[in-house]
């Protein structure tokens, strides 16, 4: 299981082109999405007593065990988790900076440039945002995420764009 969650964390930071600095934000970022990935494992696996699972990914597993699968009208109960929430690792974002922070009132920026490289493990509203201001990674939900935009590539090669962020070698 090291070597697969490395793998995809790998694979991560080699399609964001971020620094090594975020290795441990693309393990995270693994591991959330193996967690919802479909495993054939658990669909097959029959215990002693011939019972099947009816889970396909390890979140179902994890928060559906030992609860009910029907409500009180005899519907069925799913705990899947839901992917809506998904956006590329490295991706570039734009986090609200609340009226009571901006420098120049209603007239100066309303968002800041940052970074996407991680999910909440218990919300679908929130992202782990790197602010390059501070350095640090945060959790944010007001947040405007762009993922077809890389956040530290954002241009095409040749063009005089600036590195926003502070983290491109000089090539």
């Amino acid at each position: 299981m090291i070597r697969t969650i490395t793998e995809k964390a790998l694979a991560i930071m080699i399609d964001s082109q971020v620094p090594i600095q975020f290795w441990g934000e693309a393990v995270n970022t693994s591991v959330y999405l193996h967690q919802r990935l479909p495993n054939k494992r658990l669909k097959r696996r029959h215990d002693r007593d011939g019972y099947q699972a009816l889970y396909e990914t390890p979140h179902e597993m994890l928060h559906g065990f030992g609860k009910p699968t029907h409500d009180a009208d005899s519907n069925d109960i799913s705990y899947r988790a839901s992917l809506h929430n998904l956006r590329r690792f490295g991706c570039y974002s734009s986090r609200l900076i609340p009226e009571v922070q901006r420098p120049q009132g209603k007239f100066g920026p309303t968002s800041k440039p940052c970074m996407m490289v991680g999910y909440m493990h218990d919300s679908q509203t929130l992202w782990r945002i790197w602010d390059p201001e501070f350095q640090k990674v945060k959790a944010q939900s007001e947040v405007v995420l762009d993922k077809e935009r890389n956040a530290l590539r954002s241009c095409q090669p040749g063009s005089n764009e600036i590195d926003i962020f502070g983290l491109l070698e000089d090539e």
